[in-house]
């Protein structure tokens, strides 16, 4: 720090300057690395949100693959209680004729309900398509023409909006799948009820 006495109209100020230091290249060079390296950190924070997304959309795909296997066995289950009508007899009295009724009706409401799901589950399987910042896209966009720090710039702004959308798509088919799953349970717990309900219906007829 630097002290300097100065008079003005026969009266003495007292002024401190602060030296201000010199930055040489390296210094500048720093700096702007510095600059550079938090784009970079944008860049890969954004790049990871994306893994995160691709990884809930592999993870949602699976659970649908697994859901699909049990309706698979499912199906195996619903066909032999369908095979049970060509078992029953005439029925003899009213009580007999009504449980019948019911047994057709519960019949016909789970099996739509199992052929609704697979189309739901179908369409869960369907391929969705991501961004992919592919050269063709890059040099579309011109990107090589640009500073180093605004491409990365660009790419993350993409990635965010890739993002945002994959988000709001995963957040409608995980509300899709979770209903496939209640329809799915619900199919099960109708199955056991015509079991039981074919065992007394057998033992009412014969």
């Amino acid at each position: 720090m630097n002290e300097y006495t100065v008079n003005i109209h026969d009266k003495e100020y007292i002024i401190k300057v602060n030296k201000r230091k010199h930055m040489n290249n390296t210094e500048v060079n720093q700096q702007v690395s510095a600059e550079e390296d938090a784009s970079e950190a944008c860049l890969n924070a954004t790049m990871e949100e994306y893994q995160h997304v691709v990884r809930r959309s592999e993870k949602l795909d699976n659970k649908v693959y697994i859901l699909s296997t049990i309706c698979g066995f499912i199906f195996a289950f619903i066909t032999g209680i369908i095979s049970n009508l060509s078992d029953f007899q005439m029925p003899k009295n009213g009580i007999q004729t009504c449980l019948v009724i019911v047994y057709i009706i519960i019949v016909i409401l789970m099996s739509l309900l199992y052929l609704y799901t697979i189309f739901r589950l179908g369409i869960l399987l369907t391929a969705r398509e991501m961004l992919r910042l592919t050269p063709d896209y890059l040099l579309l966009h011109k990107i090589y023409n640009i500073k180093e720090k605004y491409a990365r710039i660009f790419i993350a702004s993409q990635y965010v909006k890739a993002i945002n959308d994959t988000n709001k798509l995963l957040e409608k088919r995980f509300k899709e799948f979770n209903w496939c799953v209640y329809r799915t349970a619900f199919i099960l717990f109708l199955a056991f009820i015509l079991h039981f309900l074919n065992l007394f219906i057998i033992h009412k007829v014969v």
